[in-house]
């Protein structure tokens, strides 16, 4: 077989040509849209290598967008053949050849070229009349051509998921910036509003009090839950004694005296420890005592003992009056074996624990240990709470308490719970209310009371307090 040197050479340049064409192609696809790029390659395969068909099926990099473009109608069967095909096997793994596709021309013939494995990228189809088509030379460009095409679509998808993510993002970013700027309008707005508010209830708290000092008049608050507020007026009213109110305590005991008004003293004690969920004080109130404020109230104490002594009319006994001694030091948490009766660090004479146990009110346990005196209490026996919901607590200091107790229609106080209770609540408590009804509770004292009214005074009066 004889062989022109000229065509060949002719036929080389020309495949050269067209794998030069073919490689430039994937720069003109950038930036074009999927659509065009399966567009562009039908009409490239077509017009570059003389087809009478052309199909170009291109997938994205996820497989859920397929773009497929048609040029020629000389292979009509290909579609109902491309859909048996996968109906059958599933999927197209290799490159295919067939002859005479054509449906006028017998010597037309077609070749199916997947693009990925098992054409997961997509395929290229592709029929020509051309003697000897497919030959190496058209199933090399037809390759390179599609390989290319896919590259570029399934980049053209990527860079506009970039594109559409970046313009989520800037929306995203405005809409966030905007946010920001209208909260911070927001919260200067408010900060501005509140910081007038607290100017505004900073000025007439400050009034209220001024107000309740100079007419001597007290407020409070009471939630469910307990006291949530005492002024300072309102425990110096009640003849409470406080760090900022003992000579106005001397004052008033003497104007009751002169007006014949019996009085009852109670002790604002010193900031507690939290004992329990029930003994809780706030430490910046002015009105409670603390351990540089025990000698004048010593003095205090002593002054009223004296004055009960000597014909005042006071609820308190002289016993429960030396007792305040005792509970402004035991409740305050300081160990007195080491700081002194004073809490000044001054012992006395080596002896200090016996010295304070034999000062009334303070009790020695088999330990050693010193604690306040039990006094029983008569909260939930002879006087209980009734809070607003109809249920019932045995004092105040247990309102805010969960345990149950019952109601007013069905109290439920257990006198076994209620000792248990006050073994340890009542060393931290000096309610004067309970310790006047216990001590009123004495059969002693009742006694010693019928006595001096009837057989004595044969009730003409004259008895001044629980001393007589």
């Amino acid at each position: 077989m004889t062989i022109d040197p000229s065509a060949e050479i002719h036929s080389l340049r020309a495949t050269v040509r067209d794998l030069l064409a073919l490689s430039t192609i994937p720069e003109v696809w950038v930036g074009q849209e999927p659509p065009a790029i399966a567009t562009d390659l039908a009409d490239l395969l077509t017009g570059s290598l003389r087809l009478n068909f052309a199909f170009v099926r291109l997938r994205d990099p996820t497989g859920c967008q397929v773009v497929e473009v048609t040029r020629g109608n000389s292979w009509k069967a290909f579609p109902e053949w491309l859909r048996e095909h996968l109906a059958e096997v599933g999927q197209i793994s290799r490159k295919q050849i067939m002859a005479n596709v054509g449906a006028v021309a017998e010597s037309c013939r077609g070749i199916v070229i997947p693009i990925g494995v098992n054409s997961e990228r997509g395929l290229v189809a592709a029929a020509s009349d051309r003697p000897g088509f497919p030959d190496q030379i058209d199933q090399q460009l037809l390759s390179v051509a599609a390989n290319n095409a896919a590259t570029a679509f399934q980049n053209a998808f990527l860079i506009n998921a970039l594109r559409s993510a970046q313009e989520a993002l800037r929306a995203s970013g405005q809409a966030l910036r905007k946010a920001r700027d209208e909260l911070e309008i927001k919260v200067a707005e408010r900060t501005s509003e509140l910081q007038r508010s607290a100017q505004e209830l900073q000025r007439s708290e400050s009034y209220l009090t001024e107000g309740q000092r100079l007419a001597h008049a007290g407020s409070w608050a009471f939630v469910p839950a307990g006291f949530e507020y005492w002024s300072s007026e309102l425990f110096q009213i009640y003849m409470n004694i406080c760090r900022n109110n003992m000579e106005d305590i001397r004052t008033l005991t003497e104007y009751a005296h002169d007006h014949r008004v019996a009085t009852d003293y109670d002790l604002n004690e010193t900031p507690m420890l939290e004992q329990d969920d029930h003994f809780k004080h706030l430490y910046d109130n002015p009105t409670y005592i603390r351990q540089q404020d025990w000698r004048e109230v010593d003095a205090l104490v002593d002054w009223l003992i004296e004055k009960n002594k000597s014909g005042y009319q006071m609820v308190n006994s002289v016993q429960r009056l030396q007792e305040m001694k005792a509970f402004v030091r035991m409740s305050s948490g300081i160990d007195l074996r080491e700081y002194g009766w004073n809490g000044d660090g001054i012992k006395e004479n080596g002896h200090q624990t016996e010295m304070l146990a034999s000062m009334p009110g303070i009790v020695q346990d088999g330990n050693g240990e010193l604690r306040f005196a039990d006094w029983n209490c008569r909260a939930g026996q002879n006087n209980v709470i009734i809070r607003t919901d109809g249920t019932v607590a045995p004092c105040f200091p247990m309102y805010a308490s969960t345990f149950d107790w019952g109601n007013i229609d069905r109290p439920k106080f257990d006198q076994s719970q209620l000792s248990q209770m006050k073994s340890k609540c009542q060393q931290h408590c000096f309610s004067t209310l309970n310790h006047n009804l216990a001590y009123c509770y004495d059969d002693s004292r009742m006694i010693k009371w019928l006595w001096s009214n009837v057989i004595k005074n044969k009730f003409q009066g004259g008895v001044r307090g629980f001393e007589d």
